[in-house]
């Protein structure tokens, strides 16, 4: 089996497809609406959660059976039906045209497989076992969860904007390194402000530190 090169895509203003409207089809779209991606989704029967994305505009759902003119205009496609001539077809159609394509039940047909994933506002962990055993992928995931809690998101955004703020405030690279693991010396502190709400406790302390720590 080949070994897979990990790569995050930006998929903001790119249109994916997705073949396929059963629970396999559903999480797909669900991962790309995620990542900001624009999807069109293609199936003969829906499940009631990709109904309701359609319902309310979030995805362009066409009732047909899947052809080659679907793949028009798209960056990314995954073929998720339960029909292994129909996944075979768009992976075919879609190598045709060099769009790299996902097969949900063939991995040797695939120019990506999709990890597991775990998210906490723009931290984003991916696992894969390469395809030998995605529950492995989804129990490690589980696991992660525990160790990553929701206030990670605020975290990392702490993070960012203090980023930002050294970017500015200070000249020295250096210096500016210093001041930012100065932050992750005290990651436990700040996150449980943050886990308590404390939004500006936090980044008053974090600000703090980045002072204390220049002028050492």
């Amino acid at each position: 089996m080949a070994r897979y090169y990990p790569i995050l895509l930006t998929l903001h203003t790119k249109r994916a497809l997705v073949v396929g409207g059963g629970p396999v089809g559903e999480r797909k779209v669900h991962g790309l609406l995620d990542a900001g991606g624009i999807v069109r989704a293609v199936s003969l029967t829906w499940t009631e959660g990709l109904q309701d994305l359609a319902q309310s505009g979030r995805i362009e759902a066409i009732t047909a059976p899947y052809c080659a003119e679907h793949l028009r205009g798209i960056a990314l496609a995954f073929a998720a039906t339960d029909d292994r001539a129909v996944n075979a077809q768009v992976a075919a159609d879609a190598r045709s045209l060099g769009i790299p394509v996902n097969v949900a039940d063939s991995p040797e047909e695939s120019d990506f497989i999709t990890p597991s994933v775990l998210r906490r506002g723009d931290l984003c962990i991916s696992i894969s076992t390469g395809g030998n055993h995605p529950l492995l992928a989804a129990r490690i995931r589980d696991e992660l969860e525990a160790r990553f809690g929701p206030e990670y998101a605020e975290y990392i955004e702490l993070l960012g904007k203090m980023r930002e703020y050294t970017l500015q405030e200070i000249a020295l690279p250096e210096r500016r390194r210093q001041a930012m693991a100065s932050l992750l010396l005290h990651e436990t502190e700040l996150r449980a402000l943050l886990r308590e709400g404390r939004l500006e406790d936090a980044y008053r302390r974090a600000q703090t530190l980045i002072l204390a720590a220049l002028s050492e």
